[in-house]
């Protein structure tokens, strides 16, 4: 049920017709109205310390506000901080710069909580391999001093007789070094001198005949490890969704794989499945190809960046496909035909001889208020004639990272 100011603002409002809109510093939008006895304005407070609607008259005078226990208007607000959030492109006015701004850290926002359970999974992994490799170490010196185990077995054969249960070390001669020093050899006080010396000796084959393997294991976890860090470097650095699964295999090929519990957390967590597929040029330039209308808009306007170009069949149904676009210059011809030749492959016009595809930078494209999932508005198109190449479009399906 409206309340009394809410009636009272649509009866200054009803019959009005906007005539102009205004930015007053970035805190309040100002609507010009006219009406028959006369102009209005409509003042919404956006931003300051009391945000706030209310009409005006043509000299400023209040008319009615929605909330009259504060001010109107809030001209003494703290200055804003300098420079913009976000910086309006050409041909593109302020609000459409701020919902490309708000879709943007929608989009860093979903990449980053993709991005967060491979860092773990792959950080939790690294930490397991350098634990593995500490001890595989500790084996491995071990191996190395095998030789003194036996050393100290043969010591301790000429010296039976002089080892009583019980006892912790005893001290022997060592007449096969120079000095012919004497020696301390330490015991197990619950084992006999036969049995001391046996133990000895089966520490030294043990680690006699593990010595390969054992440094086969330290190798191998040494490689481990180096590829994990360059994993870690690489996902640190990442961008694109594809990075965000070379990753995650990468880490697979490390030996890691999720746990029970692991996998019903994920299961639990699971998302709709990502808008488009991926796929890779012959100059390794990711390609999205939208899944259908609505995966199509999602793709256009949450994953797509300004720069990257934007490709379709001309005049027929079909998939929006996105080539990333090069940190600078132009994009390469090659990865160009790949993408056109994808956006051809993914439109009705599939069997026809040649078919045109257009292309221009994504932030030419918008999305008409009202139309349907999938239909777009496009500026600055360019031309490009392709023949379906299905020897092309195997290898391009061939190169592309599994769903």
């Amino acid at each position: 049920r409206p309340d009394y100011e809410t009636i009272h603002l649509r009866t200054h409002l009803e019959g009005g017709r906007v005539s102009a809109l205004r930015l007053i510093e970035a805190r309040r939008l100002e609507l010009s109205l006219t009406r028959g006895d006369g102009p209005r304005c409509l003042s919404i407070q956006l931003a300051g310390r009391y945000p706030n609607l209310a009409v005006l008259s043509d000299e400023g005078q209040l008319g009615v506000a929605l909330k009259q226990d504060r001010p109107a208007l809030d001209p003494g607000s703290p200055p804003l901080p300098q420079g913009k959030p976000w910086e309006a492109g050409e041909g593109e006015d302020w609000l459409e710069a701020h919902g490309r701004h708000v879709m943007k850290e929608l989009a860093d926002l979903a990449f980053e909580k993709a991005r967060l359970p491979i860092a773990r999974a792959l950080r939790a992994w690294r930490k397991r391999t350098q634990r593995a490799l500490n001890a595989v170490s500790k084996d491995l010196e071990r191996a190395d001093s095998a030789d003194q185990d036996r050393h100290r077995g043969e010591l301790l054969k000429s010296a039976l007789g002089r080892i009583s249960k019980g006892a912790k070390s005893i001290s022997v001669i060592d007449y096969t070094s120079p000095e012919a020093a004497s020696i301390d050899i330490a015991l197990d006080p619950a084992l006999d001198g036969v049995e001391n010396m046996q133990r000895y000796f089966r520490r030294y084959r043990k680690y006699r005949d593990a010595a390969y393997t054992i440094l086969e294991r330290y190798e191998g976890l040494e490689e481990r490890l180096l590829r994990l860090d360059r994993l870690l470097d690489a996902l640190q650095n990442a961008t694109l969704y594809t990075e965000l699964q070379h990753a995650e295999a990468g880490l697979r090929a490390c030996g890691w794989r999720p746990t029970a519990g692991t996998q019903r957390r994920a299961s639990k967590q699971a998302t709709a499945p990502l808008p488009y597929r991926a796929f890779l040029s012959a100059a390794k330039s990711d390609i999205l190809v939208g899944r259908g209308s609505k995966h199509n808009d999602a793709l256009t306007f949450k994953v797509a960046k300004g720069r990257d170009l934007w490709l379709h069949a001309r005049d027929i149904p079909g998939a929006h496909v996105i080539l990333r676009a090069p940190a600078q210059g132009p994009p390469n011809e090659g990865c160009l035909l790949d993408a056109a030749m994808l956006a051809a492959w993914h439109s009705k016009a599939r069997g026809e001889s040649v078919i045109d595809v257009m292309w221009t930078e994504k932030k030419h494209v918008r999305k008409p208020k009202g139309a349907p999932p999938g239909r777009v508005s496009v500026s600055e198109t360019r031309n490009i004639a392709v023949r379906v190449d299905k020897a092309r479009i195997d290898r391009l399906y061939q190169d592309a990272p599994d769903d």
